[in-house]
């Protein structure tokens, strides 16, 4: 999951894609898009979590991107 994933703003997480049997990313099945609505607390230890990782790479000499 990547933070495009994630609607900060409306509180919703995107799950668009599914993972085989050898930890491979592809489509879900039908190709359809399922929206679960997260709770507050939930957004903000990712926030914070996405925080914290964009700060370690930084300091690994990593740039991040969203």
């Amino acid at each position: 999951m990547t933070r495009k994933h994630i609607d900060f703003d409306e509180g919703y997480i995107s799950l668009i894609q599914s993972m085989n049997k050898f930890v491979q990313l592809k489509s879900t099945k039908g190709r359809k898009t399922t929206k679960f609505k997260v709770p507050d607390f939930m957004l903000d230890l990712l926030g914070t979590w996405k925080k914290a990782q964009k700060e370690e790479l930084l300091q690994k000499g990593r740039s991040f991107t969203d």
